[in-house]
């Protein structure tokens, strides 16, 4: 099980927030706020690299 995707993409106005198996409907309220951040506001608010869509994948990932 790896962390979910939730970043922009390389494809103009194209943003992604899946990957959360069944926690998703719990995760939902949180994850909304904070896409609404990066696609509004461009800004991310926190560090946000565990969920970047070009994360390294070159070793396995520990949940947190």
């Amino acid at each position: 099980m790896s962390s979910p995707f939730i970043d922009k993409t390389a494809i103009k106005g194209f943003y992604v927030a899946n990957g959360m198996n069944g926690h998703g409907f719990m995760f939902v309220p949180a994850i909304g706020r904070y896409i609404n951040e990066i696609i509004l506001d461009n800004h991310y608010p926190f560090d946000w690299s565990e969920f970047s869509v070009g994360r390294d994948f070159s070793q396995p990932e520990l949940l947190k």
